[in-house]
């Protein structure tokens, strides 16, 4: 029998995830600025900074965060209603998802040498020629963000907080460590 009431179980999972972000948040600073140790004020750094536009876009349109907070609502009544509707309800969102990001990541991916001058216009051909190469290696990236939102929310659902709230740690960690 747990101690913590519904009330403070919510508590708590709203800490972690709230410590998470936070502690994420200063995580992407330091990310920040290990690369600006790295590079410098210099056109490597720009181009870092120019690849992740595009993806950043494209998980804009997708709204990667927003699916997971969308769907555990919806996954909740089904389930409650339904358990095998609920799944085939997951199903559908999960593959139009996985299947809009693809197309969108595969589209940027052929496109990328447009979308790079596009992105960073005062780049010369080399560097748009490198940043259209880091932009293929960084995109893919959105696909498993989105497929990522879908299945942090059946976590969310079923109350487990502890994967979800250690993802982007682990994210900016790996980048830290990279750097």
């Amino acid at each position: 029998m747990s101690i913590l009431t519904a009330q403070h179980r919510m508590g708590v999972a709203a800490l972690l995830m709230g410590a998470s972000i936070v502690l994420s948040r200063f995580m992407g600073l330091l990310r920040d600025k290990v690369i600006s140790w790295q590079f410098g004020a210099s056109g490597e750094a720009d181009m870092y900074f120019a690849a992740f536009v595009v993806p950043d876009i494209i998980n804009y349109l997708l709204a990667g965060g927003y699916v997971s907070i969308t769907l555990i609502p919806l996954l909740a009544s089904r389930f409650q209603e339904d358990s095998e509707d609920a799944w085939r309800f997951f199903s559908t969102v999960f593959w139009w998802a996985l299947c809009a990001s693809s197309l969108l990541t595969g589209m940027a991916f052929i496109w990328a040498g447009p979308l790079a001058v596009w992105v960073a216009p005062g780049f010369d051909a080399a560097q748009s020629a490198r940043l259209a190469t880091f932009l293929r290696i960084i995109l893919p990236a959105q696909i498993f963000f989105l497929s990522g939102a879908c299945f942090s929310a059946l976590l969310f659902l079923r109350r487990q907080f502890t994967v979800p709230a250690l993802t982007p740690l682990i994210y900016n960690g790996v980048i830290i460590l990279g750097g």
